[in-house]
């Protein structure tokens, strides 16, 4: 109606009023014959359109009943007319062929339905605004309005009442006219009207409001088996709006593993005349896939059930993120399963181990036993040179076996490792990084000395975690860092740390061989090893990953073939 009045208005050309503190000449309306002086000398100053529609939401603001009123341009004459962030999105979505925008949006802590119409450029219009470049059929800008939800719910409910009364009051009238007189009876077709009229209304912002929230609304008819759906109902399907359902042809859009369980629950509400609540997955006519929760019950009257309805929500959002947290869990069990195993099968096999490396102490004395025997026995010189053979083959024998008994222990010590980091509680304190980096740089004195690596330290920030896996964390970045040493130049270690938003953050940069950009990802895996000729398993690297995840901190990699690597690791900063 806001339009209607503002095309009276503009049809016209505005109206004249005696001017006022209300009402001054309007500054911003360039015009011939704004303000004129009538033959008895009255004062008459030209409302335009756009001016009187400003003053009527002026008005009724000043009415304190939370409604609001806007009317604005992306070009407007008045800066005090210039749309918010919501009204120039709207507008540009005129511009793209919208004929109106509403929306359900929160303002000053409070529920809003806000809606907005365009205004087009029309011959009348020119007179104010032609010297801004408009023609005919534009768009000039729009009006919004926005309206609290509170005052909406609280229309209906009492509107609802009314029309249940005057519903009723309608029914008692036709009774009396039936009996009295028929006299009565246009004035109960004017009131049943009006109601109609209400409701229609109401069912058309309900509607709305169930696009936003994405909830449709649907009925059965148990009698001939058609479905009636809301609008949101449709576009939950895909499904043109109107288009008849029946409820073989509802059922037929659920996935088929869920069609025989909705059908079965259907029947039995329509049975025995009892509501459903459940969940199933939907696929649209598009051929997305929904998740949506679907509740009904019954309608009764008189003991026969003369229709079933409900509501039908999309839950999709919500059940991704239930299966996602699910599958997270079952994550952390067979992580937890696997370190037990991990720890037994380490236990298991480290007793056999240690016996094969005590029987080749034992092979190595009885071979040292052979050749004194040789030495003093008078053997022939064919035979003492096959024994000597003989001894020289166990020995070297003996020494792979020791080798090989050396990595078996080596990578048994790396399991137990990666499976302790996981099955040891956390005992999180303020720890002095300045001084555990210091008590590990003591144990590597040795092998910092022997690659003659240089390395600096930083003053370092504390940081809230558990002191065991810190060290054995840094001191897998020191002990790869010296172990990936670039033997063609120095070697330079260098740790450092900073507070970033809340986080503190370490490195531990060094001059080594570098690491190449396809492999980054990689090397934290298990079993991983840069160089296939390194002494090493390929578990460091996976229990620094470990132990940071048990921290909820962030582990990453910057580095470069031929110049270094540096290692990232960030954690909570201590308070």
């Amino acid at each position: 109606k806001d339009l209607i009045y503002r095309h009276w208005a503009s049809s016209h050309g505005g109206v004249y009023v005696p001017p006022s503190e209300q009402s001054p000449p309007n500054p911003y309306l360039n015009v011939p014959d704004r303000d004129i002086i009538t033959t008895t000398g009255l004062e008459l100053t030209l409302i335009n359109p756009a001016y009187m529609t400003r003053q009527v939401y002026e008005m009724m603001k000043h009415k304190q009943t939370g409604l609001r009123g806007h009317i604005t341009s992306l070009n407007p004459l008045r800066p005090e007319n210039a749309p918010d962030a919501w009204e120039v999105d709207a507008l540009k979505q005129f511009e793209g062929g919208r004929s109106k925008v509403a929306e359900l949006v929160e303002i000053d802590g409070y529920d809003y339905y806000r809606i907005m119409h365009p205004m087009f450029m029309e011959t009348s219009c020119l007179k104010c605004h032609a010297d801004q470049g408009y023609e005919e059929g534009d768009i000039r800008g729009g009006i919004s309005v926005a309206v609290p939800m509170k005052l909406l719910w609280a229309s209906l409910f009492h509107e609802m009442q009314a029309a249940s009364l005057i519903y009723g009051f309608l029914l008692f009238l036709g009774l009396y006219v039936i009996y009295f007189a028929v006299s009565r009876f246009g004035a109960s077709r004017e009131r049943l009207a009006q109601a109609d009229m209400i409701l229609t209304d109401k069912n058309e912002t309900l509607a709305e409001i169930g696009a936003v929230t994405q909830a449709g609304s649907w009925e059965l008819d148990p009698d001939d088996q058609q479905v009636f759906w809301s609008d949101e109902t449709y576009r939950l399907h895909g499904v043109p709006i109107g288009q008849k359902i029946s409820l073989e042809k509802g059922i037929n859009f659920y996935h088929p593993d869920d069609r025989q369980r909705i059908g079965l629950v259907v029947r039995r509400a329509i049975e025995q005349k009892n509501a459903f609540d459940f969940t199933a997955r939907l696929i649209a006519a598009n051929g997305r896939l929904l998740w949506v929760r679907a509740t009904g019950k019954p309608v009764i009257e008189k003991g026969r059930l003369v229709k079933l309805k409900g509501v039908l929500n999309d839950i999709t959002e919500s059940k991704l993120a239930e299966d996602l947290a699910r599958a997270n869990k079952k994550i952390e069990r067979k992580n937890r399963e696997l370190e037990s195993v991990i720890s037994a099968t380490t236990h298991d096999i480290t007793s056999p181990m240690t016996s094969i490396d005590g029987f080749s102490d034992v092979l190595e004395s009885s071979l040292e036993n052979v050749e004194t025997l040789m030495a003093t026995a008078q053997v022939s010189s064919p035979t003492h040179d096959k024994l000597s053979q003989s001894v020289q083959l166990c020995r070297e024998s003996i020494g792979y076996i020791k080798k090989s008994t050396e990595r078996v222990q080596a990578l048994l010590d790396g399991l137990a490792q990666v499976g302790q980091v996981g099955q040891v509680p956390l005992e999180k304190e303020r720890l002095d990084m300045n001084g555990l980096i210091g008590d590990l740089l003591d144990v590597f004195r040795y092998k910092i000395d022997q690659s003659k690596a240089t390395v600096h330290v930083a003053d370092l920030p504390s940081c809230v975690a558990d002191a065991s896996q810190m060290k054995q964390l840094f001191s897998n970045l020191i002990g790869n860092a010296l172990k990936y040493a670039d033997p063609e130049k120095p070697c330079v270690i260098d740790i450092r740390g900073d507070n970033r938003q809340g986080q503190v953050v370490y490195s531990v940069a060094d001059s080594g061989i570098g690491i190449p950009s396809d492999v980054q990802e990689q090397i934290f895996e298990v079993f991983t090893q840069l160089d296939s000729r390194s002494e090493g398993m390929g578990l460091g690297l996976s229990i620094v990953r470990k132990i940071v995840e048990r921290h909820d901190g962030r582990l990453w990699v910057e580095s470069t073939p031929g110049e270094g690597s540096t290692f990232f690791v960030s954690f909570g900063a201590a308070g």
